[in-house]
């Protein structure tokens, strides 16, 4: 069960004490509007603040200091939630009592997350430019490497054509171009921004001495002041209109086909777990509808899979085929939407997809990052529910329930990326 209280204006602490791990984790999330003028420069930062601080100014010296709190780490951390950025830092530590010669890690640890938060490198309003253009040269390289995982760069690509009118088609991490603007003073403008307006959302995770962990996150978080509340809402598209066709050509060995819909609902709604049970049943597993019979029976894709974003209430369908069958493969994905459409779900797969949400449920006790990712998401959406209360839901959907969520599916994308010529995919 996870505690929530408020701290400092705009602050709040998410706790779950547990005392299921060895290393407690500590997070804290900064979140932000999704826009292009500042995703670039929020991806940025964290990465830039963990590299040095004021009290430790390089990062040799840095990590001589994790070491001696056994192996501690304060890592960058940057992700989306629908129409929201989150970008921060998160802490993994040994808990104070494993260790040999009681070591008080816990608050050497929050002194880190003082020291890297509220008093970086800086020289005068700016960071420090060498940090600034190692890190920049780090987040290029990653947005750089989406185009050598062809599946996730089509995903990419098929989303930005999806949502080109919406917040939600920013990269978190912004374009290469945005982050060849930044400078050491430009980010220094976005850290006051930082610190100064936008929400914060700490969690911690593990088992600690709760009253030196609160009393020390108030005070770092003391200087804040009251500020009307940010609208961090995630804009949904309930029905596509017209259906978005484009073709591409990569240097690819294969085909790789992604279908986009707008699914109806999303985090917010009472039952989404019936738009999730849909997915699993549809192309979520290895027995689902779309491996069995795209792939296995059909034998016209590679892979076939779907997945479900219901922070934004849209689902994605990923194929990887041959060329030549892009037709018969999108004619058969769409085919075996509409058969779930007319009811089409057996007992066997209907009690497969439960039995796989509720072991997903479960699993996430066992990842202190999933459960805050969960509890996030959740908050964002306006709920509070637990992982329980999710499993509670899923054993009473019937089959009809996933029936009437299909029927509310609409297409709105289609993207296929094909080869080149035959010469450029033998090179890839």
């Amino acid at each position: 069960m996870i505690e929530r209280m408020l701290i400092a204006p705009n602050t709040y602490l998410n706790l779950i004490e547990t005392d299921k791990f060895k290393c407690s984790y500590l997070s804290v999330n900064f979140l932000a509007k999704l826009s292009r003028k500042t995703a670039a420069a929020n991806a940025l930062l964290p990465r830039v603040m963990t590299r040095s601080c004021e009290k430790y100014p390089t990062a040799a010296l840095l990590n001589r200091r994790f070491d001696e709190l056994y192996s501690s780490s304060v890592d960058p951390k940057l992700g989306k939630n629908g129409d929201v950025q989150n970008f921060g830092f998160s802490g993994s530590f040994l808990r104070n009592e494993y260790t040999p010669d009681n070591c008080d890690i816990l608050s050497g640890v929050l002194d880190l997350f003082e020291e890297m938060i509220f008093r970086p490198k800086l020289t005068g309003r700016s960071f420090d430019p060498d940090d600034v253009n190692i890190e920049k040269s780090n987040l290029k390289e990653k947005i750089a490497a989406k185009i050598n995982n062809k599946m996730r760069y089509a995903l990419s690509r098929a989303s930005e054509i999806m949502f080109a009118d919406e917040v939600y088609g920013i990269e978190s991490t912004g374009s290469t171009e945005d982050v060849d603007l930044l400078t050491p003073e430009s980010i220094y403008e976005d850290y006051e921004k930082m610190i100064s307006e936008y929400p914060a959302e700490i969690y911690f995770i593990g088992s600690c001495d709760r009253n030196i962990l609160i009393e020390k996150l108030k005070a770092m978080f003391a200087y804040r002041k009251e500020s009307s509340p940010a609208q961090l809402d995630t804009f949904i598209i309930k029905t596509a209109s017209d259906v978005k066709e484009v073709s591409e050509e990569k240097p690819v060995s294969q085909g790789n086909l992604v279908l986009g819909f707008r699914t109806g609902g999303s985090l917010s709604d009472s039952h989404y777990e019936y738009l999730s049970l849909l997915s699993d049943i549809y192309g979520g597993s290895a027995t689902s509808k779309l491996f069995m019979n795209v792939r296995e029976k059909l034998s016209l894709c590679y892979y076939c899979s779907s997945m479900i974003r219901l922070t934004k209430g849209v689902m994605f369908v990923v194929s990887g085929i041959e060329p030549a069958n892009k037709e018969k493969a999108l004619k058969e994905i769409l085919a075996q939407l509409d058969s779930i459409r007319a009811g089409d779900i057996s007992v066997v797969e209907f009690e497969n997809a439960k039995l796989s949400l509720i072991n997903a449920c479960r699993a996430l006790h066992d990842s202190p990052e999933a459960l805050e990712i969960w509890y996030i998401s959740r908050r964002l959406a306006g709920t509070a529910e637990d992982p329980e209360d999710l499993i509670s839901r899923i054993r009473k959907a019937e089959i009809s329930d996933v029936v009437e969520a299909a029927k509310g599916v609409t297409l709105d994308t289609v993207y296929f990326l094909r080869p080149e010529n035959k010469e450029a995919a033998g090179n890839e």
